[in-house]
């Protein structure tokens, strides 16, 4: 799977009418991207449109075919399909697929699962409170600050007079 950058350079200016369109590489292809949602990708200089089921009735009417790569000896089709030929032809073609296949991408992301909050609220909701420490936590090691403070060698006096033998 690889594209051409003049390949790429030309599907971000007929994808122009959908927005703001970049191009990053990815897997020796490009994704096609408006205001950070990829919405088309480009393989083997193919430009692939996003679809579901709102936009897809319409690219197979048109007779185009879904994006396919082989993985793990099998075969994996993905919600892109093949941008109609005519379409490439000028970016006022282009314009409602190109429109079609970011609304599709929008939805998509829309239907996503928000991202979980942290598991530290989770870590600390395990712990029940029983008297004066937590429950499941080790208590701390009981230790004489005495016993400490004996085994330390006494510090010496700092300043300009302490310990000179004037």
């Amino acid at each position: 799977m690889t594209a051409s950058a003049n390949f790429a350079t030309y599907a971000v200016e007929l994808l122009g009418a959908a927005g703001g369109v970049t191009a990053r590489r990815m897997f020796g292809g490009y994704g096609l991207y408006c205001d950070g949602v990829m919405f088309a990708l480009i393989a083997d200089d193919v430009l692939y449109l996003k679809a579901d089921d709102v936009n897809r009735p319409e690219l197979e009417r048109v007779g185009s075919a879904p994006f396919t790569y082989d993985a793990r000896g099998r075969r994996t089709i993905i919600a892109y399909w093949r941008a109609p030929d005519e379409s490439m032809e000028s970016r006022e073609l282009m314009a409602p697929w190109a429109r079609g296949a970011l609304a599709a991408a929008l939805r998509a992301k829309a239907a996503r699962p928000k991202a979980k909050a942290p598991r530290l609220k989770e870590k600390a909701s395990r712990f029940k409170v029983k008297g004066p420490r937590l429950q499941g936590s080790r208590p701390k090691a009981k230790t004489s600050r005495l016993k400490t403070q004996a085994s330390r060698p006494e510090p010496k006096p700092r300043g300009s007079r302490a310990g000179s033998k004037r």
